[in-house]
């Protein structure tokens, strides 16, 4: 949902356990009743899943540890509003996202990475 706009997201509505809406400018937001604007952006939420992998991030790497840039993974399929959506959810999040690269780049690196690990 991150990026898209209510008209491009709303056939989706009947896949989701929740409901969606629109701003103002025609971005979808997400109904929640617990916060006190009663929506949430869908980067919002994508910025509150990357600041707890942070932490996680941080707590596996040590004490005193701080997770502050990150290189992120999107589909490939993301166009640039997309791709803005979820930077927009890493500042969110309080981190610097150095940079995004596309799911069959990312796996590619890891792949890689595996083969020497294995060397």
């Amino acid at each position: 949902l991150m990026g898209l706009t209510y008209e491009e997201a709303k056939s989706f509505q009947s896949d989701f356990p929740y409901d969606i809406d629109e701003d103002d400018e025609g971005f979808v937001v997400l109904k929640c009743e617990n916060v006190p604007e009663g929506v949430l952006y869908p980067e919002e939420v994508s910025g509150q899943i990357l600041r707890h992998l942070c932490a996680t991030a941080e707590a596996n790497v040590g004490p005193g540890a701080t997770v502050n840039k990150a290189v992120i993974t999107v589909p490939a399929y993301f166009g640039e509003e997309r791709r803005e959506a979820t930077q927009t959810a890493g500042m969110i999040a309080g981190i610097e996202t150095v940079k995004l690269l596309r799911e069959p780049v990312s796996a590619a690196l890891a792949y890689g990475l595996k083969l020497e690990e294995d060397e």
